[in-house]
């Protein structure tokens, strides 16, 4: 027996609680019918430009795991300079790491300078300017002799991550290593390699420390000793 035939007059047809739903343009049903959102029990629903939402990457579930395990860098944040005075990391740098790798590519300065490493304790309120950094580099320059250049600094202001001056247009590449950056003791150490692209191609080493609180330190800024950061990206990871 096949199912009688109703007339819509006799449907509750619309969008309140009991209705039976209308659908709409390309048989879909109209949006303010989805509870959409990134809360629970809500649909996620995709931007104009086909995107999803915002959303805490800690709620998604069934991902792999990290690769590698102990050792693996989690990256935290990239900033992009553009003639900025410095360059700052306030967030992210604690205890939730052993370790952390700051990666910078192509720092170019807009005028000549070295480049600059200095601390906070205060999470970016302030940096240390004071002479408790104690550093040494070794320069290997190229050419048809290549030589070492030793040299470092026992009081110094910041750290020296690039060793030499860069005119406008050389760049310094440079991964520097920060240690334990929660530890309560005097010295938080750090541990640099890289080189300068210039008419020598320097490749650099070196390492130091700073002495001067037992307080841990949660922020870091980069700068040229002479003018502002031209150009170049700086990277933090997490290292498990």
């Amino acid at each position: 027996m096949p199912f009688p035939r109703i007339d819509n007059d006799m449907l509750n047809i619309g969008a309140i609680a009991g209705d039976i739903p209308v659908i709409g343009a390309g048989n879909k049903l109209p949006n303010f019918l989805i509870d959409a959102g990134v809360g629970a029990n809500k649909f996620l629903q995709l931007d104009g430009s086909a995107r999803l939402p915002a959303i805490d990457a800690s709620l998604l579930t069934n991902l792999p795991g990290s690769i590698g395990g102990s050792g693996s860098l989690h990256l935290i944040e990239t900033q992009i300079a553009n003639n900025s005075v410095n360059v700052d990391f306030t967030t992210g740098i604690g205890p939730t790491y052993e370790a952390h790798l700051i990666r910078v590519i192509n720092a170019e300065p807009l005028a000549s300078g070295s480049l600059r490493l200095q601390v906070s304790t205060s999470g970016g309120a302030s940096y240390r300017g004071d002479g408790n950094y104690h550093w040494s580099n070794a320069e290997l320059r190229g050419g048809n002799s290549p030589s070492w250049n030793m040299q470092g600094n026992l009081s110094s202001a910041s750290l020296d991550v690039s060793v030499r001056t860069l005119a406008t247009g050389e760049v310094v590449s440079v991964d520097i290593l920060l240690y334990r950056p929660f530890f309560t003791g005097n010295k938080k150490v750090f541990l640099w390699e890289g080189a300068s692209i210039d008419s020598g191609y320097n490749r650099i080493i070196g390492g130091g420390h700073y002495n001067g609180t037992t307080s841990p330190i949660n922020a870091l800024r980069f700068f040229f000793s002479s003018g502002d950061i031209a150009s170049g990206t700086f990277k933090l990871y997490g290292i498990s």
